[in-house]
């Protein structure tokens, strides 16, 4: 595919030329198109390209784009924890809570755990997944939770997880901005039990075998 192809070749790209292509084509007819553009714009890391993946989060009405766009700004560590829990508890389509979920994931901010536990409530097993995944990766702790378990059978998980987290400090050091201090080595976290952790990788299968 042609306009595929130009997005691919843009990636890295850190001209302003290539951006404003990059921000056109998030606009294309082809929604991978529009996808591969935005994930495209995160991968620059620059000021320009996190306001144009904020102004995508924020006024989007493409729940797949709001999404990319959510789970992207997860990169940028410079990105309120805020607009993204805000699509995560208040986004209308499920693409743009999971992709607010997902960037939480990569943010790691303690501020979003609340937040968090609220969306593994969500009305989509997706969703409550992915939350999870990322409060796992927020606290460093990792529970027995399944998303797509009877609604009966979640909100006691949930109960035990809430009654957990705040009578038991977690494991993780957070530093004064709220981040988690991760291992030097780039890409690797520690996890509760001691396990090497790697970025945007499943951590886990739902079920028994959680740490409870």
């Amino acid at each position: 595919h042609e306009r595929l192809t130009a997005v691919s070749e843009l990636v890295g790209s850190t001209d302003q030329a290539s951006l404003d292509t990059l921000v056109r084509l998030t606009g294309d007819v082809e929604q991978r198109v529009a996808i591969a553009s935005i994930r495209a714009i995160g991968s620059r890391r620059d000021e320009t390209a996190f306001e144009q993946l904020k102004q995508i989060a924020a006024n989007s009405d493409n729940g797949a784009l709001q999404g990319c766009s959510a789970a992207e700004l997860g990169r940028f560590k410079r990105t309120d924890y805020r607009l993204l829990t805000d699509i995560l508890l208040n986004g209308k389509d499920p693409e743009a809570r999971a992709g607010a979920a997902l960037g939480l994931k990569r943010l790691r901010d303690a501020e979003s755990v609340n937040s968090l536990v609220k969306a593994m409530s969500d009305t989509d097993a997706n969703v409550r997944g992915i939350a999870f995944e990322a409060l796992g990766r927020t606290t460093g702790r990792w529970f027995k939770f399944d998303p797509n378990a009877p609604l009966a059978a979640r909100a006691k998980s949930i109960a035990t997880i809430k009654k957990k987290l705040t009578t038991t400090k977690s494991p993780q050091i957070i530093d004064r901005a709220g981040r988690l201090c991760t291992d030097s080595i780039s890409g690797l976290q520690v996890g509760a039990e001691g396990l090497l952790r790697f970025d945007d990788i499943p951590l886990v299968t739902f079920g028994a075998e959680h740490i409870q």
